[in-house]
């Protein structure tokens, strides 16, 4: 049996960097600049391609930002990387860095960005770094997991693969077997029509679909780190099946992140934060050298635009509005018995209403301004410490394996989908409490092979 102290450093070489403290203050300060040279990759985006073609939705720019401005902006882009951790030791660590990278920093540009009088900004911009640092603070101290009943691999598997089975043969039992490969560009009529026939069908299917998507995206992970390919193919087929029967880019989308996961681990899991940032930078470059080259727009719109400017906009605009106009209080949800609801639409509609000037616009945003919307700065508080306890406890039974990549890859949906939903949407709907679940699983049967070795 292997000791515990030597199992758990086993876990990562030099896992005790996982404190702030212990990466490099050079790591640190290369990330800062890398984190300043992401933004001012996407604001060229922004200001040359996509305000230009989308000022009419919302997406404004200042035309007179001052230096003072530009500073105070860029402060607040890196202040979280005094606290955050940068290494792959824990899963909550690419979790919290995902949202920062693809909320927090797009938001805090948006602040200054927009060509809009806004309210209470500096408060606005706190507001977002005290809901970083609670999450990053309470996730800081894994919980103790046990594991009364451990399961072989084997048995995890069989459980894996008749699970898949299940999900896909339900799902496919509605929407067909066929595989429908459509273009990025060409995915709104088969979401329409994807968004009918749940309809008909049943809300049990708008649960299955996301709860197999982070089966397959597990599978993938699985199968790639151990080396299980028969795994990797049937997630791979399945995510493409997802795509071209929901239109959903996101999911798509996943097996580009899945790949990014694989990578920042191999490359150096020590340097996970500051590999993440560079990744991510050369990226965005990529797409903007791409849409040169062709002479439009469409990757800008679609990879930058859509998954990391729009974050950032509803963000500033949900904590604009309900910043000087009453709170929703869950009113809306399952505290109506509690709080009478002060608006006549959802706020994801009343957002679209307000700034788009589109009352059938769900401008769904991310948890942070979900939490405001609801209850402000203390709303932002709470959930981002409830969201950090399930965190903790994530870490807690992931501590002792050697590949906690693999569950980072069981949770990359959902986490993903913290970006653009509510984070109760996300624990159910979105399947994060399903994708704990799993990884859980597999966490035991990882405890079981350790305790035979």
């Amino acid at each position: 049996m292997i000791p515990a102290r030597q199992l758990q450093s086993s876990v990562l070489p030099g896992a005790r960097a996982s404190a702030p403290s212990g990466v490099a203050a050079s790591s640190r300060a290369l990330t800062a600049l890398l984190t300043l040279l992401y933004m001012a990759l996407f604001h060229l985006i922004y200001s040359v391609q996509i305000s230009p073609a989308f000022a009419y939705m919302g997406y404004t720019l200042n035309p007179s930002i001052s230096l003072g401005q530009w500073a105070v902006t860029a402060l607040f882009a890196v202040l979280p990387l005094l606290f955050l951790r940068l290494d792959g030791a824990r899963p909550s660590n690419f979790i919290i860095l995902l949202l920062y990278l693809l909320v927090y920093v797009p938001a805090q540009y948006m602040f200054t960005a927009l060509d809009l009088t806004l309210h209470h900004v500096l408060l606005n911009r706190m507001v977002l770094l005290m809901g970083l640092a609670a999450m990053t603070a309470v996730s800081a101290r894994p919980m103790a997991v046990g594991f009364d009943r451990p399961v072989s691999a084997g048995v995890f598997r069989a459980v894996l693969a008749l699970l898949f089975a299940s999900l896909f043969l339900g799902v496919a039992s509605q929407f067909g077997f066929g595989l429908n490969l459509v273009g990025l560009f060409d995915v709104y009529d088969i979401r329409s029509e994807y968004k009918d026939e749940v309809g008909e069908a049943g809300r049990a299917f708008a649960y299955a679909v996301p709860y197999l998507g982070i089966v397959s995206a597990f599978m993938v992970g699985y199968g790639l780190i151990k080396r299980f390919f028969p795994f990797t193919l049937l997630g791979a087929f399945s995510l493409l099946y997802i795509f071209g029967t929901t239109g959903q880019k996101s999911t798509l989308f996943s097996l580009l992140l899945l790949i990014g996961v694989a990578v920042l681990y191999w490359l150096n899991p020590r340097k996970m934060g500051q590999n993440f940032v560079l990744l991510l930078t050369l990226f965005v470059g990529a797409v903007y050298v791409y849409d040169l080259w062709s002479r439009d727009i469409l990757a800008s719109s679609l990879f930058v635009r859509r998954l990391i400017l729009t974050p950032g906009l509803l963000t500033v605009y949900y904590l604009d509005f309900f910043s000087v106009n009453p709170p929703a209080q869950l009113g809306h949800s399952f505290l109506s018995s509690i709080f009478p609801y002060p608006y006549d639409l959802r706020p994801a509609f009343l957002i679209g209403r307000e700034y788009f000037n589109a009352p059938s616009m769900s401008a769904n945003a991310n948890l942070f301004a979900d939490a405001y919307s609801n209850f402000r700065e203390w709303g932002v508080l709470a959930f981002s410490v409830l969201l950090g306890g399930l965190l903790a406890f994530v870490d807690g039974y992931s501590r002792r394996l050697t590949t906690p990549v693999v569950v980072v890859t069981g949770l990359a949906l959902p986490a993903f989908a913290l970006t653009n939903s509510a984070l109760f949407t996300s624990l159910l709907t979105h399947g994060l409490l399903f994708s704990v679940l799993l990884t859980y699983l597999y966490a035991a049967s990882e405890r079981d092979r350790n305790q035979s070795l």
